[in-house]
């Protein structure tokens, strides 16, 4: 069978006979091996004469897609436009896919665990489990009714429901490794009333600027920083391994700032790390963005971790 190129869909390809299996020809062509092309739907376009509406599903690594195409005297057709209404029948096409999966996946879960909302009537909150009963990552949603609720805003505050909530849960999942936490950086004298955590990243430009005026900081706060190496991978992780074995050796707490700010200003070019160093830098790295730690600098005051 001759092999045919599809270079794009919003170009034509002239074939004599566009059968099936010569459109799903055209596609695996243009696709990975091991990319699984299946014609789902074939059908008369009713409005046009001699137009075929084709639906196509593409899979790859247990994911699918579904999208439209039309066939008409040999020729593939990228849309279809109402000249008097403006109306495309990929986007309608498109819009009702959505609509689908929208529904398959609402169709696989279960909404428990509802409870009132303090203050606002009518409005509950709900964890989501799938049928299976397995927690999809203890997301939370908010609901009226049968309806769903984007969030909640006090228009006063700013303050964000969702947003409150998933700080919450964060917070609890950081306080359950870093009370246990070895790599904690202790900077100031410990004399304030109060102590912040910072999560920060040699690397990350953000966190350069926080180290670099980590003074101001201090002049309210005790300081405790985990440096991690989310931004910068193995160029932070060199950092990291270096610091921490040289605030190690140290063991003089007061000279810790003096060391952070020297491997976050640039002033010192990391050793090549052993493997054990690696992992372990790589592993705390992993422990907190399990713990919802996805950004940095992030600040977290030590009292909310209790």
């Amino acid at each position: 069978m001759k092999k045919f190129a599809l270079l794009s869909l919003v170009a034509t390809c002239s074939l004599f006979g566009l059968t099936n299996d010569e459109l799903k020809e055209v596609y695996t062509s243009s696709l990975m091996p091991g990319t699984g092309v299946e014609i789902i739907e074939r059908e008369a376009l009713k409005e046009i004469a001699g137009v075929d509406r084709v639906v196509i599903e593409i899979s790859s690594h247990g994911n699918s897609q579904r999208s439209v195409i039309f066939i008409k005297d040999g020729y593939i057709i990228p849309d279809v436009l109402d000249a008097k209404t403006g109306k495309s029948y990929a986007a309608e096409f498109n819009y009702k896919e959505q609509q689908r999966l929208a529904l398959e996946s609402f169709n696989n879960i279960v909404f428990s665990d509802k409870k009132e909302i303090d203050g606002v009537k009518g409005i509950q909150s709900a964890m989501i489990k799938t049928k299976e009963g397995n927690v999809d990552s203890g997301d939370i949603v908010l609901m009226s009714g049968d309806y769903l609720v984007r969030d909640l805003i006090d228009p006063k505050t700013g303050k964000s429901f969702l947003g409150e909530y998933l700080l919450k849960q964060s917070n609890e999942k950081i306080a359950k490794i870093y009370k246990d936490e070895k790599y904690i950086i202790k900077v100031g004298n410990g004399d304030k009333n109060a102590t912040t955590v910072l999560f920060t990243d040699p690397m990350s430009a953000h966190s350069k600027d926080t180290i670099a005026t980590l003074d101001r900081l201090l002049e309210k706060f005790n300081v405790e920083v985990i440096s991690l190496s989310s931004v910068g991978g193995e160029a932070s992780i060199a950092l990291n391994a270096d610091m921490y074995e040289e605030i190690k050796a140290t063991k003089d707490s007061s000279k810790n700032l003096e060391i952070l700010k020297k491997y976050y200003n640039g002033e010192v070019n990391a050793t090549k790390p052993s493997e054990d160093s690696k992992k372990e830098m790589a592993e705390l790295t992993s422990r907190y963005i399990k713990a919802g730690v996805n950004s940095v600098p992030r600040a977290v005051n030590k009292d909310d971790l209790k």
